[in-house]
């Protein structure tokens, strides 16, 4: 069910198999992604990421050095204290060494349907289908359902 992964992701992952020395444990052998969709939460004081937030912005930023996807699109448009939820997600990534060039802002959702029906009007077009979604655990089957419900294979 799952593709190889382009010439770039064997390299790293030649024989199916996570580097040892990897911290990801998103898939056991590499896939062939689109895009890479960072699912936005809660902010806490000042428009700051919450736990959740950095933990999720951190895995997606890991995701991307390790080759998984070359582009992050970073949902959420729900403001906490004047700041945007995709506006936190892309600083803490371009801080994590994240190519602004790589990012790309969904600034309008506001619930996790929203994500993928807007997600779906940015990257469906571009014939993005094949997606890695990054949430957290507790979140993630209500995300796949969504995002599945929008024409995506997440």
């Amino acid at each position: 069910m799952l593709e190889l992964a382009s010439r770039r992701n064997r390299a790293l992952f030649g024989n199916g198999q996570r580097p040892a020395s990897s911290k990801i444990g998103l898939w056991s052998r590499a896939v062939e992604l689109s895009s890479l969709v960072l699912l936005g939460c809660r902010l806490g004081r000042r428009g700051a990421l919450s736990a959740a937030g950095r933990r999720r912005a951190a895995r997606a930023a890991e995701a991307f050095r390790a080759g998984l996807g070359d582009h992050i699109l970073a949902c959420g448009g729900k403001s906490w204290s004047g700041v945007r939820e995709t506006d936190a997600l892309c600083a803490f990534l371009s801080e994590a060494g994240v190519p602004e060039a790589a990012l790309e802002r969904e600034p309008w959702s506001r619930s996790t349907q929203q994500n993928a029906h807007f997600a779906a009007q940015i990257l469906l077009p571009r014939g993005a289908r094949r997606i890695g979604l990054v949430t957290c655990d507790w979140h993630m089957a209500r995300a796949l359902r969504n995002f599945a419900a929008a024409g995506f294979e997440p």
